[in-house]
């Protein structure tokens, strides 16, 4: 069936068509629908044009994208966003949306304009054909000057620039001279100048990789780019990430991805290409990547950290490596842009991106950069659509629009389902430029013996509430210490608290089988992933504890790992049997162990060990990897450490890297305190070693002068006489507060004469009535610079769930207002400014009410908006300045939520 031709103006079908419908004008179709139903804010940047001007578009999620109008009735419009580069269609629904603005305009006047049409000339770029096209307007008559300025750079059919590239830098250097008027009157694409300067990096690139070739081969320079050599095959993926510029590395686990992209970092560094270099990893690998790069080169490198406003710091901040995760891109990417402007972006594990859909993914590929390195030896791990994905980083024209690839890429039943692949030879062609693999056996006569990997792991909420109530009890402990030796039931504690502080850093299911969070266990999850390509890897999994792998083992069925199950629960007879069958069927890659499989086993057949955590001993983890990297084993043996993040075992990592010397010195003096001799010297040198272990040292660092006693010393003698009774210690000007947790005249002494000021001694209920009593506004605290020396995890756990309330209460007001906000700017796109006032009064109180329920004080925005509120000639101004409040009311939520 034929359709009608109708004009662009009516967002309905593709104007240049009168054939049946194809997949493309259902494509160009959807669009227009799209751009009906979805609000857009449309700003002219130029008004003397009119409607043959920019447009600034912002849409849904706040992103800006500039459109240029050139024509009503021809597909010459163009964008900027990431559709109109890649669909091949010359729309998109941001063209469209803009389309729909002119015809509100008035119908009458549409049609004037189409018929006229723009009295410019146009030069822009036609993204079918990367060829630079020229459009002239209907009164020719006007332009014979324009014509003949033009001459030198246009064709013979004078409809195009005879060379794309060269021609628009010409043309843009030459109109710099023309003189205002003639400059009037032609319009050079901004879009077209974009795609100019990134044909250019392409040529420069490739000039630049002959250029360094050519230096090498004569000696000139060199490719030892970092501290250690190379192997060829590392050189290789150095030199395929600089000078493609924007690449995939999909080498197998343990290849060193890493260093390879270090290594081209630094050689585009030294060739004048790169000053900042944005790494995006997982927040476990952050650490990891900190200790290669001040390992192999030694540049400044910055971990971002914080709340927002401290990560916005961190981005103004010199260093030529800023290292972030993908949840802090999630709401920094714009920010990150603005304010740090990478040159190199650099996405570890990239296929955390293979989802379109996602958030995260789509706050990914908003980051733009003239080169991109990622990183991922499973680019594609379910369908060939994860690649899809991830080419739109790298390049998105190459895979085309995801209407082209599925059609290409799938075949199709009748029903329009999905029913198996095609032209995968062509795909992999399509890849082969930026996309480089090699696998281990592929490079294997050039690998070391064994490569280590440390995952850093945040620990969840509970777990962390769970391991500061141990963490206070060693403290006190370690204060006793201070004071004198330790009794032999001390010792006993001491060495139970150290070996729960351990369990808990694993997870709270080791100690108490109610609580099952384990973030390590997420972790596993997406290292398993990442072998389940590799059909010949096996792979060890160790844990001191049963109790942790008996989730592994839920894990390892949920995923579909056959595995061998080694503890010593287990018969002798149905461990050999377990063994025989990890080292004989192909099918069973996972041997699940406790310490009791890390001696005397041979295990070549395994090339990854994973340590869930790290046992006390150096020499114990030594045996661990030995069963797998030991005599005959013809791979290299990769080891992975999960470390849950700022904990005992993080720290052990320092320790267990001084070799076994330290550890006889330290370690295995821990094992029995109750007789360790403790002449001054070596007891405070154990003290030492026990607080870099649990951090103590760093916690109780405080001073303050409006104590007469040193606070620090009052906190150690009041925490060693009652070590097991004190929740909460405040230093303020002239007083002590002091919680206990039951108060009686015999402690109320003993705090007196340990203080020797002022102290004011409060049971926990108390205490904790009085807080209720402020938070309802009843009574009110004195800010008077108070020091909080010390907390025990129950003040600290009442905190976070008290924080927690307010934010739960305070993000229930915001979506009350963010709900009307949408109505009201609904209201002003339909032109009843008036008749939104009311709701956008209520968007205001809310929002104050928002700040409130999180104490924020009252900011320059709300004064702005007070002013404004009421003068209905400013009413369009109220309503913007009231949006862009709200947006900023979010980000203090967010702040506030990361600083709990």
């Amino acid at each position: 069936m034929a359709k009608s031709k109708k004009t662009i103006g009516s967002s309905i079908t593709n104007p240049e068509k009168t054939t049946p419908l194809t997949i493309e004008d259902r494509e160009w179709e959807l669009r227009a629908e799209n751009a009906k139903k979805t609000f857009f804010q449309i700003k002219t940047l130029d008004d003397k044009y009119f409607p043959f001007t920019d447009y600034e578009v912002k849409n849904e999620n706040n992103t800006r994208y500039s459109v240029e109008i050139r024509s009503l009735n021809k597909n010459i419009n163009s964008c900027n966003c990431p559709d109109f580069k890649v669909n091949t269609l010359s729309t998109c629904k941001h063209i469209q949306g803009v389309l729909n603005f002119i015809i509100k305009q008035g119908k009458r006047k549409f049609k004037t304009f189409a018929k006229n049409g723009s009295n410019r000339t146009e030069i822009y770029l036609n993204p079918r054909q990367n060829e630079a096209h020229v459009a002239w307007p209907e009164n020719s008559e006007m332009q014979l000057s324009v014509r003949s300025f033009l001459a030198p750079y246009i064709s013979v059919s004078q409809t195009q620039l005879t060379d794309p590239l060269m021609g628009t830098a010409s043309l843009e250097n030459a109109l710099k001279e023309l003189d205002q008027e003639n400059t009037s009157k032609i319009r050079l694409s901004q879009h077209l100048i974009e795609w100019k300067s990134e044909q250019q990096l392409i040529e420069n690139l490739e000039y630049d990789r002959i250029q360094f070739l050519d230096d090498v081969k004569a000696g000139k320079r060199s490719l030892q780019m970092l501290s250690c050599s190379l192997f060829p095959y590392q050189e290789e993926g150095m030199l395929h990430l600089a000078f493609q510029g924007r690449a995939i590395l999909a080498d197998e686990m343990g290849l060193g991805k890493t260093i390879q992209a270090i290594a081209a970092c630094e050689l585009l560094r030294r060739i004048n290409r790169a000053k900042k270099v944005l790494v995006v990893t997982p927040a476990s690998l952050k650490g990891e990547w900190d200790e290669q790069i001040a390992r192999f080169t030694g540049l400044p490198t910055l971990i971002v950290t914080g709340t927002k406003a401290e990560r916005m710091k961190c981005y103004q901040k010199e260093a030529f490596f800023y290292l972030v995760n993908y949840e802090q891109v999630r709401t920094d990417y714009a920010d990150i842009q603005t304010l740090l402007h990478p040159d190199i972006l650099i996405l570890d594990e990239a296929q955390r991106v293979k989802n379109w859909q996602t958030k995260t993914a789509w706050s990914v590929k908003q980051l733009k950069t003239p080169y991109a390195f990622l990183l991922s030896g499973t680019p594609i791990e379910n369908r060939i659509d994860e690649i899809y994905s991830i080419m739109q980083v790298i390049d998105p024209k190459i895979l085309g629009p995801l209407f082209k690839f599925q059609l290409d890429f799938y075949s199709f039943d009748e029903q329009g389902k999905a029913k198996g692949l095609k032209n995968l030879n062509i795909l992999h062609q399509k890849l082969q430029k930026v996309v480089l693999r090699r696998k281990k056996k592929d490079v294997e006569e050039q690998l070391p013996e064994r490569t280590i990997k440390n995952y850093l792991v945040e620990m969840g909420s509970e777990q962390n509430v769970r391991y500061a109530a141990f963490s206070d009890q060693v403290t006190k402990l370690l204060h006793i210490l201070k004071k004198r030796p330790l009794n032999p039931e001390e010792s006993k504690k001491l060495q139970r608290l150290l070996a729960c502080m351990r369990m808990v850093a694993d997870t709270p299911y080791i100690l108490d089988d109610t609580c099952r969070e384990c973030p390590k266990l997420i972790e596993l999850e997406e290292i398993l992933a990442s072998f389940s390509m590799e059909k010949d890897s096996k792979i060890i999994i160790f844990s001191e504890w049963e109790r942790m792998l008996f989730l592994v083992r839920e894990l390892a069925k949920k995923m579909g790992f056959s595995f061998a199950w080694h503890t010593g629960s287990v018969s002798q007879e149905q461990r050999r049997e377990d063994i025989k069958r990890f080292k004989e069927d192909p099918n069973c890659r996972l041997f699940l162990t406790t310490d009791s499989g890390s001696t005397g086993l041979n295990l070549q057949v395994a090339s990854v060990v994973i340590n869930l955590d790290l046992p006390w001993n150096p020499a114990k983890l030594e045996q661990r990897i030995a069963r797998a990297w030991r005599k005959n084993q013809s791979r290299v043996v990769q080891v992975i450490n999960l470390i849950s993040e700022n904990t005992i075992e993080q720290r052990m990592l320092s320790t267990l890297a001084m070799k076994q010397a330290v550890a006889d010195a330290v370690l295995d003096a821990m094992n029995d305190l109750s007789e360790m001799p403790l002449p001054s010297a070596s007891r405070q040198e154990f003290i030492e070693k026990l607080e870099q272990l649990t951090s103590m040292n760093d916690t109780y660092n405080i001073s303050t002068k409006t104590i007469k006693a040193n606070p620090e010393h009052i906190m150690e003698d009041i925490l060693a006489r009652h070590s097991d009774r004190i929740h909460l210690l405040e230093a303020h000007q002239e007083k002590m507060v002091v919680v206990v947790d039951k108060k009686d005249p015999v402690i109320q002494q003993s705090l007196v004469e340990a203080t020797n000021s002022s102290v004011e001694v409060l049971d926990y209920e108390s205490y904790m009535t009085i807080k209720r009593l402020a938070e309802a506004g009843v009574i009110e605290f004195k800010d008077d610079n108070k020091q909080v020396l010390f907390q025990s995890h129950l003040i600290k756990a009442e905190q976070r769930i008290h924080q927690q309330k307010k934010l739960e209460y305070a993000t229930l007001l915001y979506k009350d207002a963010e709900r009307k906000l949408k109505l009201v700017l609904l209201l002003r796109s339909g032109d009843f400014v008036l008749e939104s006032l009311p709701t956008a009064q209520e968007v205001f109180q809310k929002g104050i009410e928002t700040l409130k329920a999180i104490e924020q004080p009252d900011d320059a925005g709300m004064f702005k908006l007070k002013e404004l509120q009421n003068d209905h000639q400013k009413s369009d101004l109220f309503i913007d300045a009231l949006s862009s409040w709200m947006d900023k009311i979010n980000t203090t939520l967010a702040q506030y939520a990361l600083g709990m």
